[in-house]
Formats: C-alpha cells, sequence, structure tokens
C-alpha cells in the first residue's frame, strides 16, 4: 500500500499470490481432465468441460497475476481497475462501506447515495441479492474490515473536498500513425 491519508493518494495492489494460488489449482484440474480425456476417449465431454472451465480460470488467474487489481483512493473518491476493466464512483455518490460475508468470504460493500441516481443492471441485481449496491473484489492485502474502515474515514475527510475525477478526454477523430510527427511540447 501506498499513501496515506495525510499523502493521498492511497493505491492498493491486489496480492498476487493469492492469484499464483488460484493459477496452481486450476493448472491441476485441466491436468486431471487431460488425463480424463487420455483415460475414456469415447466419452470426452466431461473431460472437454472440465479443461474448458478451468482452462478459462487459468487464463483469468494468469492475467491477474500480471495485472493485479488496483484500488486508487483519492480525494475525488476511488478508482478500481481490474484487469481491462476501470470503475469510478465519487465520494458523493457513496453512502457507507461495510463487510459482508458471502459463504465464509468477507469482501467490502458499499451503497449509492439515492443523489447519485439510478444503478446499474448489476447493482440492482446485486440490491436484491445482498442487499448493498456495490462491492469490492477480495484480495486485498488487508482484511475486509480494515479497508472498510479506511474507505469510511477517507470518505469523512474528503467528501466536502469538492474534488473531482479528471474528465475522459474527447475521442480522437483519427489514431496517429507511426509517420506521424510527435507531437510539439510548449
Amino acid at each position: 500500500m501506498r499513501g496515506s491519508l495525510e499523502q493521498p493518494p492511497i493505491v492498493i495492489r491486489a496480492s498476487r499470490w493469492k492469484a499464483a494460488l488460484v493459477a496452481v489449482v486450476c493448472t491441476g484440474f485441466v491436468l486431471l481432465g487431460v488425463m480424463m480425456l487420455l483415460g475414456r476417449p469415447n466419452e470426452p465431454w466431461q473431460a472437454l468441460f472440465v479443461v474448458a472451465v478451468f482452462g478459462l480460470g487459468l487464463i483469468i488467474a494468469a492475467a491477474s497475476f500480471i495485472w493485479p487489481a488496483r484500488l486508487e483512493v483519492s480525494k475525488a473518491g476511488i478508482d478500481l481497475r481490474v484487469l481491462f476493466r476501470r470503475r469510478r464512483w465519487s465520494w458523493a455518490e457513496i453512502g457507507n462501506f461495510r463487510t459482508i460475508a458471502i459463504d465464509r468470504t468477507r469482501m467490502v460493500a458499499f451503497d449509492l447515495r439515492p443523489e447519485a441516481g439510478r444503478a446499474s443492471v448489476m447493482g440492482r441485481l446485486s440490491r436484491s441479492m445482498a442487499v448493498v449496491d456495490g462491492g469490492l473484489p477480495t484480495g486485498w492485502p488487508m482484511p475486509a474490515e480494515a479497508l472498510a474502515d479506511l474507505l469510511n474515514e477517507a470518505r469523512a475527510r474528503w467528501l466536502s473536498s469538492g474534488a473531482t475525477f479528471p474528465a475522459k478526454a474527447p475521442p480522437s477523430s483519427r489514431r496517429p500513425t507511426p509517420r506521424d510527427p510527435p507531437p510539439i511540447v510548449q
């Protein structure tokens, strides 16, 4: 974890060893599926299903090992990057953070304020199933309770700061080519 409430932003990266552990388990099941396929070549569907499901899990775990999830807590809000997806919530959108338990896994969840607007389809599904509007993935190097406390403290401290995320750059009408001269910086 880099940064602190006194020196923002706070940057937390997901644990790589957990992704490596998932990759090892998936590799074991892929090998088991291959052995099933070699042992019973006349009935390949179960083996192919095992290889396909755990092979996909292996690819995702490897990608999570290479590009671990990243949570940035700043005066503007929280910025969550998981693989190739990025989500941002400003402090004004979030009501509070708390921990919830799904089976034996504890995770940080949050409620959106009514003024934040309509929740996404997944947010409405989450609200109906777990009574929360959203949640952070697991795998952070700190317990869920400590992360929820840190986020609640950051929200209380920075809610009135009025900071916002930078606006997205407008899409370019064309992409630069290798022959384009480099832009001039003044």
